[in-house]
């Protein structure tokens, strides 16, 4: 997946609730819950509607002291564990 590819990204219905800021979402293929760090649950946030990869570094960066390309790089890694879970669909 490559950041300057103008894929877009959306959540899939699957159950989920904000526990003190972080996110606990389940995995409706593994029946797995997963807790999220800041930094996915606001990616989780940002996925409630059809976002770029851009779009997301350009909060990541604007809420955390890191660089632009790393906040690539961990959104990246991010989408694939999401994906490969079935939390996330690309368009």
């Amino acid at each position: 997946m490559s950041s300057n590819n103008p894929i877009r990204v959306q959540r899939k219905s699957v159950p989920w609730q904000e526990v003190d800021g972080q996110a606990i979402v389940l995995s409706p293929s593994t029946n797995k819950a997963h807790e999220l760090n800041a930094t996915a649950t606001l990616l989780w946030h940002l996925m409630e509607q059809q976002v770029s990869i851009e779009q997301m570094a350009n909060e990541i960066t604007a809420q955390f002291e890191v660089d632009m390309t790393s906040a690539r790089h961990d959104i990246e890694a991010i989408l694939k564990r999401f994906h490969e879970e079935g939390l996330v669909e690309y368009q």
